[in-house]
């Protein structure tokens, strides 16, 4: 992903957590995405990206139009990408929370 400039991704999809968004932001690269479930919560509109309607050729279209006429946007939105932890943090924070979900579980069920 680091050769090329956009990560465009027009699924129709709600996904919830879109692995090509995680792995373009760890990149460096703005996304270009449908403006529906996990991916419009991803990325963030004129922050770290742009979004597009769903489904729609033309929204799409001029969207990208947008992307590369806009001077000065494609730096604004890569400063806007957010730090990306390594798979070692995020299993991390995974544990963790599923450690706090059983101990509470735990506690409920002594009370």
């Amino acid at each position: 992903m680091a050769a090329v400039d956009w990560v465009v991704v027009p699924s129709v999809w709600w996904e919830n957590s879109p692995l090509v968004i995680q792995e373009a932001f760890a990149a460096g690269r703005p996304v270009i995405c449908s403006d529906v479930g996990g991916m419009a919560e991803k990325v963030h509109d004129g922050v770290d990206g742009l979004h597009f309607r769903v489904g729609d050729a033309e929204s799409l279209a001029a969207t990208i139009h947008r992307a590369v006429r806009t001077p000065g946007l494609w730096e604004r939105l890569r400063e806007g990408i957010p730090e990306v932890h390594s798979m070692a943090e995020h299993a991390d924070v995974l544990t963790d929370a599923y450690e706090s979900l059983i101990a509470t579980r735990r506690m409920a069920a002594l009370a």
